[in-house]
């Protein structure tokens, strides 16, 4: 898992992307501790958030949303992705809204809200899902 978040931070954006799979197949099925699992995503969002290829970007925050099946994060660990979600790609976006959906804390329903009058009904799709995961659920349930 080392060299992967070595590599994750490497210099040529293939080996990112790849880095960023392969953290994500680690991430699956939930085996490690959760604070590993913590240390990895967080390593990912801020892959994303920093990343000038749109390929890696959407590798990590793949990776993200796969890990969010198999463990609860806290909303904070997401924070990093809110100032730019105006600014993806719709498919970009609709991994974020979902992301920040599996929280299930409430104080993420004001991001998520913007995006229901969304252009792409796809995103407006994530956005109505996430906001329905954060408003009926208690936080981190």
């Amino acid at each position: 898992m080392r060299d992967a978040l070595a590599a994750l931070a490497g210099p040529v954006p293939r080996t990112r992307d790849i880095a960023a799979a392969e953290l994500g197949d680690r991430l699956r099925g939930g085996s490690l501790p959760q604070a590993a699992a913590e240390l990895v995503v967080s390593r990912l969002v801020g892959r994303t958030v920093g990343e000038p290829d749109r390929g890696v970007r959407e590798s990590a925050l793949h990776s993200v949303g796969e890990a969010c099946i198999d463990y609860a994060f806290p909303l904070e660990l997401f924070l990093p992705l809110v100032p730019g979600m105006a600014g993806m790609d719709p498919e970009l976006l609709g991994h974020t809204l979902g992301i920040l959906g599996s929280t299930r804390n409430p104080a993420a329903a004001p991001l998520v809200r913007p995006f229901l009058g969304h252009a792409d009904a796809w995103v407006r799709e994530e956005a109505a899902s996430a906001l329905e995961e954060v408003t009926s659920s208690p936080a981190g349930a």
